[in-house]
């Protein structure tokens, strides 16, 4: 059985990954071509690895990752229909957004793989297993987001096109 405390490690040890090679892409920029957004999601990485790592409440952790992971998938799939070449998620090292969407799915289903682990909070009582039928619920908002995403994008991909034939 997969055990959520290995792949805590794993994703935390991705995030530092990515977030370090953002961090090398912002320093190399000219002032004027930085954005405040870019430094607050190589912020929000830093953090949430160093949440990982530490182990505390693995519960809230396990389902900030699954959310955190459904999103960064969302948006590569999003990148991927648009025909981008580089999606930008790991900074310098030029990654096409389906390698970026194939790293999310594979975090998605390690964290699937390891949801039965019971989780124990520092100091609190032992809480019951994740069942198969609570993940579903509880994901179902980001996953029904995800075809308006693609849809949009699929949009704007065409109104791109209609405006460069004229």
């Amino acid at each position: 059985m997969l055990r959520f405390s290995f792949v805590r490690f794993l994703l935390a040890a991705v995030l530092l990954t990515a977030s370090s090679l953002k961090g090398e892409l912002l320093l190399a920029a000219s002032p004027i071509d930085r954005e405040i957004f870019m430094y607050a999601v190589v912020l929000a990485e830093v953090a949430f690895a160093a949440w990982l790592f530490s182990g505390r409440f693995p519960a809230l952790a396990w389902w900030a990752a699954v959310c955190v992971f459904s999103v960064f998938a969302t948006v590569a799939a999003s990148e991927t229909l648009q025909g981008k070449d580089n999606c930008g998620c790991f900074g310098v090292i030029a990654t096409p957004p389906y390698v970026a969407l194939a790293v999310d799915l594979a975090a998605l289903v390690l964290l699937v793989l390891s949801r039965d682990v019971r989780f124990r909070d520092s100091g609190s009582t032992q809480m019951t297993a994740i069942s198969n039928p609570t993940v579903v619920a509880q994901c179902s908002f980001v996953w029904r987001q995800t075809p308006s995403a693609i849809g949009y994008s699929l949009v704007l991909k065409q109104a791109k096109a209609d405006v460069s034939f004229r």
